[in-house]
């Protein structure tokens, strides 16, 4: 019998409403019995089975707190890592991130930190644990959980390796376009704060930091930051990592801009152009870069004029020769 079988089995009531609480308490009782037999590894020495337990986490804390965290070595016995993973892997892969969880294990998620990179999962992509990792990490963060416990992000960002690191970026910023309305100040300003110190971090330490920044984009296309520090901390990744995902959604959010900010704007897709790895992206947002580039020519500030004439040049030597109709257009 599953689990959650054996948890419904303690709420159940018969048909004539005769089912009595003390009744309800020995299932209870029979529930725990059974899951303590199953955590004795000389019982059961079953991978499968501690699987199991670290997929019903959150309901097993909910179920009986005080029985769980009691348990809470047994469940993830670190003296055993096998078990350890087994119960880990699929909690942090399977479950969302809740509050009252990380209150119970968030040593849990220290060790975890520590052992990033270091066990080969038995998964079918086997970075998926981590990279779930880092996801509930950077949820707590925003929630405000890690104020008090920021030895555990910095922990995390000397652990993970570039990809990582931009994989917790990405992930904050498809959490930005997904989400409907503006996002309340306090967990924007934790965001801003994230983003910027991890600007410094990759000025001052570029291995991996490219990698890693390129996921801004998402953020950026999210339009959920104010225009001008979201545009200033576009341009400044660009100088660190020359281009930025997804492409296509960054140079659709700067034509928006491109008359409030034309310098700016011309500037920033400059830079995507000149970064392309494939020098093909243009393909996919001509019609946006041109508007960018209008918006620049026409504007009272003549370093953007000659800038959006030097990108048409350039573009033109990639064999986008369509963009020279533009030098033809009037300016006023």
């Amino acid at each position: 019998m599953k689990y959650a079988d054996w948890v419904q089995k303690g709420f159940e009531r018969s048909g004539d409403g005769g089912a009595t609480l003390t009744q309800g308490f020995d299932a209870m009782l029979d529930v725990k019995k059974v899951l303590d037999r199953h955590l004795d590894t000389n019982a059961n020495p079953s991978i499968t089975i501690r699987a199991v337990y670290g997929e019903y986490l959150p309901l097993l804390r909910h179920f009986d707190p005080k029985w769980t965290e009691e348990r809470t070595a047994r469940i993830l016995p670190r003296n055993e890592l096998q078990f350890w993973h087994a119960a880990w892997d699929t909690y942090v892969c399977h479950c969302a991130p809740y509050d009252y969880v990380f209150d119970w294990l968030k040593e849990e998620y220290a060790f975890a930190v520590e052992l990033i990179g270091t066990h080969k999962h038995e998964w079918g992509n086997p970075e998926a644990p981590d990279r779930s990792l880092a996801q509930h990490l950077v949820t707590y963060y925003w929630r405000g959980k890690l104020d008090d416990q920021g030895a555990l992000l910095d922990a995390f960002y000397q652990r993970a390796d570039g990809k990582l690191r931009g994989q917790a970026l990405n992930f904050v910023g498809w959490s930005l376009r997904n989400s409907e309305g503006p996002i309340p100040g306090e967990i924007r300003q934790r965001l801003k704060t994230l983003l910027e110190r991890r600007v410094g971090a990759a000025r001052e330490r570029p291995e991996g930091g490219a990698e890693e920044l390129r996921e801004y984009g998402w953020w950026f296309a999210s339009g959920k930051f104010d225009d001008e520090w979201a545009i200033d901390q576009l341009l400044e990744v660009l100088r660190i990592a020359r281009w930025v995902a997804p492409d296509f959604s960054v140079v659709e959010r700067l034509a928006d801009l491109s008359k409030a900010m034309p310098v700016k704007c011309i500037q920033a897709l400059t830079m995507v152009v000149e970064g392309d790895p494939k020098g093909a992206g243009v393909f996919g947002w001509r019609d946006k870069a041109k508007d960018i580039i209008r918006a620049a020519r026409r504007s009272d500030d003549g370093g953007s004029c000659r800038m959006a004439e030097d990108l048409v040049n350039f573009l033109g030597s990639r064999g986008h020769f369509d963009f020279g109709e533009l030098l033809k257009e009037p300016t006023a």
